[in-house]
């Protein structure tokens, strides 16, 4: 926690029997992330989605699996690869607009990444192809992983509104410090 002192706010003096009294400005609430942080969830989440459509294109075209029509990893990838390119917008521009935008984007990951592991475990039970498990075991590690940085980016997002909110309203908290009193 940063603490200022205000040299203004001093109460008492001599007369003081308890001593000077100054006031510290705290600012609470977390500190902000930067916006290397935000772009390193960001740029997780496209090449998550990335690895994600590749192998939603193959288990389609060259493979033959029972759950192939469920399309997963076709549409989690490009929910992935488009919550990443708003969170590098958020991350380049740090309006509250596109820090809302990708907060609700990595939310809407979070909840598709978890549609996804469990649609794969469900395939990962009943699929007999060698070819396709493979796959389908890869498409459940990026689902995971996606989960984690959405997780991730999600408390980011957060803490980012939290502090342009107590920016926007200049919240401080102003708490005495005593001073002992000097001997004379």
């Amino acid at each position: 926690m940063h603490v200022d002192y205000d040299k203004t706010s001093l109460i008492g003096g001599n007369g003081n029997p308890y001593g000077d009294v100054c006031y510290s400005i705290a600012r609470e609430g977390p500190t902000k992330p930067d916006s290397r942080t935000l772009k390193g969830s960001a740029v997780m989440q496209v090449l998550i989605g990335v690895l994600m459509l590749i192998c939603g294109v193959l288990i389609l075209l060259f493979v033959d699996c029972q759950f192939a029509k469920v399309y997963v990893g076709v549409w989690s990838g490009v929910w992935f690869i488009l919550s990443g390119w708003m969170g590098l917008y958020a991350s380049s521009d740090a309006s509250k607009g596109w820090i809302i935008t990708y907060l609700t984007m990595s939310s809407v990951s979070l909840l598709a990444s978890f549609a996804a592991i469990v649609l794969k475990a469900y395939s990962l039970i009943l699929e007999e192809n060698a070819e396709c498990l493979r796959l389908e075991e890869i498409l459940l590690i990026a689902a995971a992983s996606e989960l984690v940085v959405s997780i991730f980016a999600t408390i980011l997002c957060s803490m980012r509104l939290n502090s342009l909110k107590k920016q926007d309203y200049g919240f401080t908290k102003r708490s005495p410090i005593y001073k002992p009193i000097s001997s004379q």
